[in-house]
């Protein structure tokens, strides 16, 4: 097969010196045939004698050169593949690691949700006209174990950059809001939601 380009810089399935425009023509339309390129199917479409087309092909090196044609062109599809398959791997790797730090900073706001809790007491007593009440939290210890556990199982995936995704339980437990309510005396303020 001959070089894909010549001494002048031209391909060889461009136009060769001395080479007929007629005689091109014939001869790009059969490079751009592929696989179905025929000099029958050429003499066809253009209307030309069968025998002019094979002489043309023979003289031009149509065949060589319809090789270096599709080498080509096979070469530029497997490099925009190769590109197509580059910048498709390089947005995956980008979204694991946004998902890897959401992870991180999930299991961050859970353990902080932890530790504010643990500052809390899980009942207050209340006091007035003789009569003792108690106002027991909206949460246990069970519901800190469990936060307390998703906070390090997502922390821990984050660093060993696990893939596994949460489950639908454990999200739930890193969007919602915790209400702390402070049964204090009636002056002081409520202590509020945690972040």
């Amino acid at each position: 097969m001959p070089s894909e380009l010549k001494a002048d810089s031209v391909y060889s399935w461009d136009k060769q010196p001395r080479e007929s425009a007629r005689a091109y023509e014939a001869a790009r339309l059969y490079f751009e045939m592929r696989a179905d390129r025929s000099q029958g199917a050429v003499a066809q479409k253009l209307r030309k004698n069968k025998s002019l087309i094979e002489r043309w092909s023979s003289k031009w090196r149509w065949i060589d050169r319809a090789l270096a044609f599709d080498a080509h062109l096979s070469a530029q599809e497997r490099n925009a593949c190769e590109t197509a398959a580059r910048k498709d791997a390089e947005k995956w790797q980008r979204r694991q690691e946004e998902e890897r730090e959401r992870k991180f900073d999930r299991g961050l706001r859970i353990g902080t949700k932890v530790d504010r809790m643990l500052q809390f007491p899980l009942a207050t007593t209340t006091r007035s006209d003789g009569e003792t009440k108690v106002h027991p939290a909206r949460w246990s210890l069970r519901d800190i174990a469990l936060l307390a556990a998703t906070s390090s199982k997502l922390i821990g995936q984050a660093i060993r950059n696990e893939g596994a995704a949460i489950t639908s339980a454990e999200s739930a437990l890193c969007d919602e809001t915790w209400v702390i309510e402070d049964y204090g005396s009636p002056t002081e303020p409520a202590a509020g939601s945690l972040p």
